[in-house]
């Protein structure tokens, strides 16, 4: 007789039931308050996010750079970003960082797009031209430059 028989029908096996069905009920609970407490962080993080690339976006266009992609990518945490790449008739990045009232974000992030094309004269040297910026907002911000064939 196995055990799963020798308990069936008594008090101890009840009590086992209902312990387990009970546990099951509040680990169901603890996950579900979990995933909307993920949910929430992740709208609050993409919300904020959001926010902050639309204030970026017209800076990077008045600095000479068009934004043609917004990214999301899955991850913990979760981050989000834009690629650019250099267009004419901007007023440059060292005019749009003179002016005041910009973020500490978005001053840094402005130097980085500026510190990378720095290195284009070396770049054109060996052939190679900076195409675009992938430019991350995330714990920390990054940015990638795609370099081409000149």
């Amino acid at each position: 007789m196995s055990i799963k028989d020798r308990l069936a029908g008594s008090k101890l096996g009840e009590k086992l039931v209902e312990a387990s069905a009970d546990a099951v009920e509040r680990a169901t609970a603890a996950t579900t308050a979990l995933g909307a407490f993920g949910r929430e962080k992740a709208e609050g993080t993409l919300a904020k996010a959001l926010e902050e690339l639309a204030a970026l976006k017209p800076l990077l266009n008045e600095g000479g750079f068009r934004v043609f992609d917004t990214l999301i990518t899955a991850s913990i945490p979760p981050s989000f970003g834009v690629e650019v790449e250099p267009i004419e008739g901007g007023i440059g990045l060292e005019a749009v960082m003179a002016r005041e009232g910009l973020t500490k974000s978005q001053t840094a992030l402005l130097q980085a797009v500026r510190q990378i094309y720095e290195l284009e004269g070396q770049l054109r040297e060996h052939g190679q031209s900076i195409w675009k910026i992938h430019i991350t907002l995330g714990a920390p911000p990054k940015l990638r430059a795609h370099i081409r064939d000149a």
